[in-house]
């Protein structure tokens, strides 16, 4: 899938290839990630922290993008998460 870079303010912005990740790869974030945001624009965030369970199979990935914006975001290995991405 082809989406701009959020930080790219030029008048046309130049197009970067990349694709959702899988459960198993969620699974293993840390640092600083690229995600797709609301507005179809793919930003830079930093991953604050991970939540596991013993007793559900899913991953609650919290994140942070700038000095105000927060969020979390739960994965689940049966379905595809439309929210972190990678670029090719």
């Amino acid at each position: 899938m082809l989406a701009p870079m959020r930080s790219d303010k030029r008048k046309n912005p130049e197009l970067v290839e990349c694709h959702y990740l899988n459960f198993q790869e969620c699974k293993g974030l840390t640092g600083r990630v690229h995600v797709m945001d609301d507005k179809g624009k793919i930003a830079e965030v930093s991953i604050t922290s991970k939540k596991t369970w013993k007793t559900r199979p899913e991953i609650e990935i919290h994140w942070k993008f700038g000095l105000y914006e927060y969020g979390e975001e739960t994965v689940y290995p049966d379905k595809q998460q439309a929210f972190f991405i990678a670029l090719d």
